[in-house]
């Protein structure tokens, strides 16, 4: 359904100001469009740079722009839908999230603030072996 008109003082249609109001709506359109592909052409560039994972890095992306609380609540959603779904049963030696997470934890429990990961997370989500918690 289309919006109402709102009434207006102007009682005569002017065609040269609707073809400026479109042309710069559509310009921006188009700045905010080459924005998004130079922001797909980085995430691409710094996922293969530092063997990301594309879908993780462009969903933590997303989740640094909310609020704290509304990042903990997503996050703790995720980890508890995840293991409802049976996604933590079986364990992949390569990349072990339930090593992972016990070393968030300790990380938490000592005090650490998780913004200079250690060996051993940054090994599991880089697929890297890691044997030793440090």
């Amino acid at each position: 359904m289309a919006d109402k008109l709102k009434p207006t003082t102007k009682t005569k249609f002017d065609a040269a100001a609707l073809k400026s109001a479109v042309a710069a709506v559509n310009r921006k359109k188009e700045e905010a469009s080459e924005a998004n592909g130079e922001a797909g052409s980085l995430t691409k560039q710094y996922c293969d740079d530092n063997n990301y994972n594309k879908k993780a890095f462009t969903f933590v992306a997303t989740l640094k722009k909310k609020e704290p609380q509304q990042q903990q609540e997503v996050i703790a959603s995720l980890v508890t839908y995840a293991h409802a779904l049976g996604m933590f049963d079986q364990i992949d030696m390569f990349n072990n999230s339930i090593d992972a997470m016990r070393q968030i934890v300790a990380d938490a429990d000592k005090g650490q603030s998780g913004k200079k990961p250690s060996a051993t997370i940054s090994g599991i989500v880089s697929g890297e072996a890691v044997t030793a918690m440090n």
